[in-house]
């Protein structure tokens, strides 16, 4: 008659069948997923996600102990797993998609590294990820994330530039006006984009225009946002012409068009 310990023994050697890497990767999931690890790899639960990615279970293991050596937040990265078996992706393009992540994260810790003393949080190598991921040059990042705010403020400031970079306003203009705000009124960085967006309509400019004017009087204002945009709605006097200077027109796709036309060389309309 076989013993309890006998059988247990069974047990554990025909659960720890499975792949170390894709008891890695489930137990990566389970994380992502807000359910607690189990103390060892060999009782974790059938590995079916890990199972799913086939011979790419153990790639996807070896970004993510690379970047966890690296020091990066490895939590989006098991999210982009589950996000792509949840979606039907190949493990060809889940692979893929956590290999970018992970090179776009060490390129964010990379430039914090070069712009800060102090090593920076998670949140914000994750946060300056993003802003690249969705098209944030480092050049733009860069005089935001040098400022000397904390990193919770750092954070805040590098998702609106995000999503200026995402309304399409121009990334370098974008970069310094966060920048001011952030050193001169910090508590307002989070309603840049609500203040521009009523600019650009409530005085019929560009983006571009949008920008500079509250650039502009942001210092008039006494560094002030609410201010700033107050005296930018007040009238087209505050504007010194800025949404004319370029088009006359003061939309984004003005002088583009004017341009292609023939309107831009100083000749005018025939």
């Amino acid at each position: 008659m076989r013993t309890t310990s006998t059988v247990q023994a069974r047990h554990r050697k025909g659960t720890s069948a499975h792949p170390w890497a894709g008891a890695f990767v489930a137990v990566c999931l389970a994380v992502a997923g807000g359910a607690a690890p189990r103390a060892h790899a060999s009782d974790a639960p059938p590995a079916s996600e890990a199972d799913r990615l086939g011979p790419r279970a153990a790639d996807i293991q070896r970004v993510i102990e690379r970047a966890s050596h690296d020091g990066l937040p490895t939590e989006g990265l098991a999210s982009k797993v589950r996000e792509g078996l949840a979606k039907g992706a190949s493990p060809d393009a889940i692979w893929r998609a956590v290999e970018r992540q992970a090179q776009t994260l060490g390129e964010a810790s990379a430039l914090l590294r070069q712009q800060r003393k102090a090593p920076a949080s998670a949140a914000l190598v994750k946060a300056v990820a993003d802003a690249r991921a969705a098209g944030v040059a480092p050049d733009t990042a860069r005089p935001v994330v040098a400022s000397a705010a904390d990193d919770a403020r750092l954070v805040r400031a590098v998702e609106v530039l995000t999503d200026l970079a995402l309304r399409g306003y121009p990334e370098r203009g974008s970069g310094l006006l966060v920048r001011d705000v952030l050193e001169r009124d910090p508590g307002s960085v989070g309603r840049i984009p609500g203040g521009l967006e009523s600019i650009r309509h409530g005085q019929t400019v560009s983006r571009a225009d949008a920008l500079e004017l509250l650039g502009r009087n942001l210092l008039a204002a006494g560094n002030s946002l609410d201010a700033a945009v107050n005296r930018s709605l007040e009238g087209r006097e505050h504007a010194g012409g800025v949404g004319s200077e370029r088009n006359g027109h003061g939309n984004d796709h003005g002088a583009p068009a004017a341009a292609k036309k023939g309107m831009g060389n100083g000749q005018g309309p025939k």
